[in-house]
């Protein structure tokens, strides 16, 4: 018994023999009223295809349930009972020989205390890169009473570069590890640094497996894509098959989990896309390098290509988690076998935090050039201290303050960028900023220009009714 994951009241049962046999007669959920016989059908279906069985059996299934209840993330807390019911009369088991074995009737309550399931979240977000962004998110935990989750999304930048994002997301559990995901987005961007917009429509439906420290989602996408340069306009389908793998070990400082101490991650992603735009149009200005995508194009079959990237991130502390050291590797690859000419939009490109600080101070430079590419690498390097309490009284565990030093490199294509730099960085999930100074150096990058050293400032301010 002392190996169950699960604590349970079990009256006078345990004091009695454990090897006697047991008869579930019932199973009686307190605390569950907001969710459907359907739900529990799958979430509890180990006490439900069993009902003769031995007490070691018993507590296997309640485990099992318990696993499946908890890995739902929607419960504050789970509390399983037995108790012997007397009020049941004990239908004849042929299993047992009653002569020789006293079969004891076993009730399983099972107590539930539910988080909230009506979320909304605000954040609004100022950095050098970005003047502001405002994000909108609400969340319906037991969308049609069966834990389907309803997720919409909007994210806003309202200056330059300008930046509308819409998301419809719905997810159906289709049983304790299974579940269907499919979502509608809209998207319009203004990219000053790709010099040019998109428009972006379409939608994904997939499948999502989820156990433990593995997340899993694999399925199909479809987006019709709108790009407008100065010179010119060109509409394209884009068809995907993705493939997601996230393995997560990291233990966190707090149960907020906003600063990891210790542990790693691997999040890998892969697409295979092709490229229609067998009726592409193109203004009467031509722009040169949209035209020559679009009638390379399609005359290409079949035209596909593959986009891979893979992220792994490393995290150890000592001295009490007073020093913790973090290391980041981001690897990213396009394979295009039949040369497609991949609009810029779908390359990795350069710009923006984590890549390489104050980036923005060339966009004034290369927006003419095409900075987007088919392969990068990139190292991130943290080393972060814990301040002394005399100095600060803002960190906690809960929300820590660390100063910081950061060593960034980037591989893109034929060019290297490099960053030093340190700061301070406060982890809060309503208030939380980032202050440091870094220190850049470019190689092969002369026909561009340099990037300048400089204060790279990120602060988010929002608010939330998670528990």
């Amino acid at each position: 018994m002392e190996d169950t994951k699960v604590k349970l009241i079990t009256e006078d049962i345990l004091s009695r023999s454990s090897a006697q046999p047991i008869y579930l007669t019932s199973i009686e959920i307190n605390g569950g009223e907001l969710f459907s016989n359907n739900f529990f059908k799958k979430s509890i279906s180990p006490l439900i295809e069993s009902r003769d069985l031995t007490f070691k059996r018993l507590i296997e299934n309640i485990d099992s349930s318990y696993e499946n209840l908890s890995s739902i993330g929607i419960f504050k807390d789970i509390k399983f009972s037995l108790v012997e019911d007397y009020s049941n009369v004990l239908p004849e088991i042929k299993n047992y020989n009653f002569k020789n074995d006293n079969v004891i009737k076993t009730k399983v309550k099972i107590d539930l205390l539910l988080k909230r399931l009506n979320v909304g979240e605000l954040m609004i977000d100022l950095s050098n890169d970005i003047p502001l962004n405002v994000k909108l998110n609400y969340l319906n935990y037991n969308f049609n009473a069966n834990n389907e989750i309803l997720n919409i999304l909007v994210n806003y930048n309202p200056y330059k570069p300008q930046y509308l994002f819409t998301k419809f997301e719905l997810m159906k559990h289709l049983s304790s590890r299974w579940s269907f995901d499919m979502n509608f987005q809209n998207n319009k961007e203004s990219l000053s640094y790709l010099n040019n917009k998109e428009n972006i429509m379409g939608g994904s439906f997939g499948l999502n497996y989820t156990l433990s420290s593995t997340k899993m989602l694999i399925g199909l996408s479809m987006f019709k894509k709108k790009i407008e340069s100065v010179a010119a306009s060109d509409v394209y389908f884009k068809n995907s098959l993705f493939f997601n793998l996230d393995y997560n070990q990291l233990l966190f400082l707090n149960g907020k989990k906003n600063f990891p101490v210790k542990g790693f991650r691997v999040d890998l992603s892969n697409e295979i896309s092709s490229i229609d735009n067998s009726n592409p149009f193109i203004d009467s200005k031509q722009d040169p390098e949209l035209e020559k995508a679009a009638a390379s194009n399609s005359n290409a079959n079949p035209n596909l290509f593959n986009k891979l990237k893979l992220k792994s991130d490393f995290y150890y502390s000592v001295l009490n988690n007073h020093l913790t050291f973090n290391v980041s590797n981001e690897f990213g690859l396009i394979m295009n076998p039949n040369n497609l000419n991949i609009y810029p939009n779908d390359k990795f490109y350069i710009g923006g935090l984590n890549s390489a600080n104050t980036i923005s101070s060339i966009n004034s430079i290369v927006k003419k050039h095409d900075t987007s590419f088919d392969n990068f690498f990139r190292i991130n390097s943290f080393i972060y201290f814990k301040l002394p309490k005399s100095i600060h009284s803002l960190s906690n565990d809960q929300n820590p303050l660390r100063f910081y030093t950061n060593f960034i490199f980037n591989n893109f294509n034929d060019f290297n960028i490099s960053s030093v730099g340190f700061g301070l960085r406060y982890f809060n999930d309503s208030a939380n900023f980032n202050l440091g100074y870094y220190f850049n150096s470019v190689n092969s990058f002369n026909s561009f220009g340099s990037v300048n050293n400089g204060l790279q400032f990120n602060f988010s301010i929002g608010g939330s009714n998670k528990q």
